[in-house]
């Protein structure tokens, strides 16, 4: 996470962006929140959708994907998805991850990134900008007791949650979530 906020940084500097919204989803909640914890001065408000403050991994389902196993994947569509959706075009993390290779290679390092993570409790207390946290009522992956843990630890915070929906939040019910990140970008 701290490599990825460094990049980050790197690539706002290099195009001199200043006054960042920035929205993470699931493990990029961690990224965004360590950026806002190492660059604060560069950002306006946030945005987490589905994230919390720490993301523990099953040793399980990071073994799985360390081997490179497709039960990785399709252990993480059962978790992040309400109920047992099929979708148009088939499932979208295999989209991505394609490969045993690209299992061990992509999904297992940020599997371990998420786990091993451990600054998401002091960098959210030190958020002192506008910041708006979005759940997803049946969310398996990120429980809304650990959300609303999370949306505590932030100053100056709102929270909403989408009913009937599960992680993937901008899939399932994305015209709900669109609208309420509008309606907080334009206060």
């Amino acid at each position: 996470m701290k490599k990825i906020a460094d990049w980050l940084e790197q690539v706002f500097n290099k195009l001199n962006l200043n006054n960042l919204i920035l929205i993470g989803h699931s493990q990029g909640c961690l990224e965004i929140l360590e950026y806002a914890h190492k660059y604060k001065n560069r950002l306006k408000k946030l945005v987490f959708i589905g994230g919390s403050n720490k993301m523990p991994v099953h040793p399980d389902l990071i073994d799985l994907a360390k081997n490179g196993d497709s039960d990785a994947v399709k252990l993480m569509m059962k978790w992040g998805y309400e109920g047992s959706k099929r979708f148009i075009g088939g499932n979208p993390v295999e989209k991505i991850i394609q490969s045993p290779r690209d299992i061990r290679d992509i999904l297992a390092v940020d599997l371990v990134a998420c786990n091993n993570y451990k600054n998401g409790s002091d960098a959210a207390k030190l958020i002192e900008f506008p910041s708006m946290l979005i759940f997803g009522s049946l969310d398996k992956m990120v429980s809304l007791e650990a959300g609303k843990k999370f949306s505590n630890l932030i100053h100056n915070s709102s929270t909403h949650i989408i009913e009937d929906c599960g992680h993937m939040i901008m899939i399932e019910k994305a015209f709900e979530m669109r609208d309420k990140v509008l309606e907080f970008l334009k206060k």
